[in-house]
């Protein structure tokens, strides 16, 4: 959804913050992933703890 604002525009701010480049990154890519994260089944780990995600995007009722 807004790339532009989620992912570039907190990037931009982020670097003008004074936060290093890679820094700056992530924090740009978990503001747009909540947008496209349409997983929402269970991530089994090798010790038998599940991970459950929680569906954010709109995008598979759309």
């Amino acid at each position: 959804m807004q790339e532009d604002i989620h992912f570039y525009g907190v990037y931009a701010l982020a670097r003008a913050a004074g936060i290093e480049a890679h820094t700056a990154r992530t924090i740009a890519y978990a503001s747009q992933f909540v947008d496209d994260a349409i997983d929402d089944e269970a991530l089994i780990l090798p010790n038998q703890q599940a991970i459950l995600p929680t569906m954010t995007s709109h995008k598979p009722i759309d």
